[in-house]
Order: C-alpha cells, then sequence, then structure tokens
C-alpha cells in the first residue's frame, strides 16, 4: 500500500511540474482526476496530492533563494 501511495504523490509531483503549479488547489483540480486509477480510497489521493503540494513549494522556495534543485520524487511516504 505504502508503493500505491508513493507513486501517487510523484505522479502529483510530476503533474505539478508539468503544469507549473505547486499550490494545494491547482494541484489537486488537475491531478485529482488522473489519480482515479488508483484502487486507493479518495483520502489517500488527498493526501498524496498535498504531500506532492509541500514538495513543490519547498522546491520552489529553495529556487527562489538561490539554491540549485533536483527534480523532486518521494522516496518513501
Amino acid at each position: 500500500m505504502l508503493d500505491v501511495f508513493r507513486s501517487m504523490v510523484n505522479d502529483s509531483i510530476r503533474i505539478g511540474l508539468t503544469n507549473d503549479t505547486s499550490s494545494l488547489r491547482g494541484l489537486s483540480l488537475l491531478a485529482y482526476n488522473q489519480l482515479a486509477r488508483y484502487d486507493s480510497p479518495s483520502y489517500y489521493k488527498l493526501c498524496a496530492i498535498s504531500r506532492a503540494a509541500g514538495i513543490l513549494a519547498a522546491r520552489k522556495k529553495s529556487i527562489r533563494r538561490g539554491y540549485a534543485s533536483k527534480t523532486p520524487y518521494s522516496v518513501k511516504p
């Protein structure tokens, strides 16, 4: 189950990077329907989107402060 959650987070991050959004609302609108292919409860999808939004916001903040940033991904939940 944790592997499914991690892949949902990584898919949400990929969607956020593709569409250049890091806000929770924007990411929810874009990613929720695409996460429907996972057979998991809806609150897992919302938690995965929330975690991805946090990762993307931290990356955006690092870039704004001048730190080099790699492409983010979730290693463990």
